[in-house]
This record gives structure tokens, C-alpha cells and sequence, in this order.
């Protein structure tokens, strides 16, 4: 029996899961390629020894095998069993997708990106849903919240965390999580909860809460001994309507406290904070802070389209956006190249046209 075949008989539905492929260029090393039979499909009761059917993985994907091989389905039911190398499988996923040729197309940033960042809200997908996302987003998709206290309540919480991480993803809870462990002297417990799942993000937010900003900036600087802190600056209540010079005071104290980026609050649904009640952007606002603290460390949370378009005609392709919902993550990367109509003159001539570039 050759090695390819041995290989492929030992599939488990414990492994690590099935990835869809996104590109076709991956970064890995074909060994064998053979038909497989029912026998394939078969694994033993690890108590009984007894043979077990198991579920024929999913055409045109690939799954984890024993120690650095893999097996990818082809839609003529054979099997590539392939030896991988961890960091090219990352990097094959994470290599910024273009599959066709267009001039007059803005350089985008590659991560790991320090700016043109975009932070996905994920608010209870399903490890298949992750996966499928991942499938095609994984490129564009530079950190992920799980929203507010979702992750309390979310099954497989470790598995979905690890798919993220895997793809190099990093993954943080939502501030409002963060203010229901502080709220209930639990401080230290939230701790603990981060460094038992992995998470080396953290928000710190006050959206929820009053806290003294001087005891806010403490979070942050203790936080940020362990983790990369993002602080939130701006309330949920709509009515709570700060003038400029304070969101200013706010973010410069907190980026000194040791904050990474501070996320300008908008909520999920971007109607407080730095918009409106009707969603429409707060420009005096926006350009004032501007004024004052650099663009590449702000994320300023857009969840509608127009927001999102008004962050790109002011700031251009790589402007720090948040609060995309996975089903967005592509619409907004077309729509940060010129590629929907939104967009799609920002980067062309007076004319409509093309300018010369080679």
C-alpha cells in the first residue's frame, strides 16, 4: 500500500476540519494522487476497535491528516495527499487576492497591516460558517470581535477561536464584555479567561459604564503590559453627545495609557457616537479629531455602506474600518479598490478614465 493511500485511510472526524481552498496557488508539496474506495471512508472505534462509517468529506476541500499531510478532493473523487508546511498554508490564505490584471488600482496594505486595517464583528457563527467565510475573506480580514457578551453563550468557543488564530486571525471579545466582568469586581477573573482562551487582544471600553477616565486609562495601561489593547472612546447612549475637544483629550490619553488603536464608537448599528441617529457622519467631528490624532491609529467603526464610503473619499483605500459583518467583508474590499460604483471613479482620471500608469 503506498503512502498517499495509508495516509488517506487514517482521515478522522476528529481532525482539525475542513478548509475550503481560496486560491489555487497553495503553498504546499503533492506526494500522491489515487482514487479512493468506501474503505477509505471507514475509521475504528477507538473503544471497540470496531470499523465505523464516517462522513465522506466535502468535495474540492481539504482536511487535516496526520502530523503535516493533508488530503484535497478533486470533483472526480480522487485524492491529493499533500505534505504542508504551517506557515505557507497561512500565508497561502492570507495572500491578498487579485485575479484579474486592472491598472489604476490603489496599493493596498498586506499583513500583517499596522493601518488599512479591517475589524470584522462576528456575532455567533457557526464553525461552517467561519470556515466558509474565512474561505473567501480570510486575505482582507484583519482582526475579529466576538460582539458584545456573545462569547459567554457561544458553543465550540475554543475551536472557533483556534480557526481564526490558525489563519493568523487575531480574535478579541467585545468591550461590553469587558464592562460586565469589571462592573461585578471580576477584573482579575476576565484576566485569567483571556490568557485560558488564547486572546492576546483586548478592548477596553466604557460604552455601557461610567468609569472614571483616569481609572479607564489604569485598565489600559495594566492591560497592556500582556495584550495589544484597543480602547473604545465614545458612549452607546445617543443622547450622551461629547463636543470634539473631548473625543480629542479622550484619545490622545488613551493611546499614551498604551492603546495600540482606539476605536471611535458607533455601535453595530452606526447610529451613535460619531453619527447621528440617522446614521449620517458627523464630518466636523471626524475632521477636527483629525486634526489632532493620526488616522492609522483610529478605527472608526462603519457598518453602513455610506459611512464606509465617506471614511474611503476622506482617507483613501487604507483607512482602519469596523464593525463589518462577515457578509460585507468582500463588498467592502471591492469597494476600497474602486471595483463598486460607490467608489468607482476615486481612483481614475477627471476624465472617468484610466490615467497611463505603465
Amino acid at each position: 500500500m503506498t503512502n498517499g493511500i495509508r495516509l488517506a485511510r487514517r482521515l478522522r472526524v476528529s481532525t482539525l476540519g475542513e478548509i475550503r481552498l481560496s486560491c489555487s496557488n497553495m503553498l504546499i508539496t503533492e506526494l500522491k494522487s489515487r482514487p479512493l474506495n468506501h474503505s477509505a471512508y471507514t475509521t475504528a472505534n477507538p473503544s471497540s476497535g470496531n470499523k465505523m462509517p464516517m462522513r465522506k468529506p466535502t468535495i474540492g476541500t481539504l482536511r487535516r491528516i496526520s502530523g503535516n499531510y493533508a488530503a484535497i478532493y478533486d470533483p472526480w473523487g480522487h485524492v491529493s495527499v499533500k505534505r504542508l508546511n504551517e506557515l505557507s498554508l497561512r500565508q497561502s490564505f492570507n495572500t491578498y487576492c487579485m485575479n484579474f490584471k486592472l491598472k489604476n488600482i490603489p496599493e493596498r496594505t498586506t499583513k500583517p497591516r499596522t493601518y488599512g486595517l479591517t475589524m470584522v464583528m462576528d456575532k455567533g457563527m457557526g464553525l461552517d460558517g467561519v470556515r466558509d467565510f474565512l474561505s473567501v475573506a480570510a486575505p482582507y480580514v484583519d482582526i475579529v470581535k466576538l460582539g458584545f457578551g456573545t462569547s459567554v453563550v457561544t458553543a465550540n468557543l475554543r475551536e472557533k477561536i483556534r480557526i481564526y488564530q490558525e489563519l493568523g486571525i487575531p480574535v478579541y471579545f467585545g468591550g461590553t464584555l469587558f464592562e460586565a466582568f469589571l462592573v461585578r469586581n471580576q477584573i482579575d477573573d476576565y484576566i485569567a479567561v483571556l490568557k485560558d482562551y488564547g486572546i492576546q487582544h483586548v478592548e477596553v471600553s466604557d460604552g455601557s459604564i461610567t468609569i472614571p477616565h483616569i481609572e479607564k486609562c489604569g485598565y489600559i495601561e495594566k492591560l497592556a503590559k500582556h495584550f495589544t489593547v484597543l480602547s473604545e472612546v465614545g458612549s452607546k447612549d445617543a443622547t450622551h453627545i461629547m463636543p470634539p475637544y473631548k473625543w480629542i483629550e479622550l484619545m490622545r490619553a488613551e493611546l499614551e495609557a498604551g492603546s495600540t488603536y482606539v476605536i471611535a464608537e458607533a455601535r453595530e448599528a452606526g447610529n451613535v457616537g460619531i453619527y447621528r441617529g440617522s446614521g449620517e457622519v458627523r464630518e466636523g467631528l471626524v475632521q477636527e479629531i483629525l486634526t489632532q490624532i493620526p488616522y492609522e491609529r483610529i478605527i472608526w467603526e462603519a457598518p453602513q455602506k455610506a459611512q464606509q464610503v465617506y471614511f474611503l473619499e476622506l482617507l483613501g483605500a487604507n483607512v482602519n474600518l469596523g464593525n463589518l459583518a462577515p457578509a460585507e467583508m468582500i463588498p467592502l474590499e471591492s469597494m476600497r479598490i474602486g471595483l463598486r460604483g460607490d467608489t468607482f471613479h476615486l481612483y481614475l482620471s477627471k476624465d472617468g478614465k484610466a490615467t497611463p500608469t505603465e
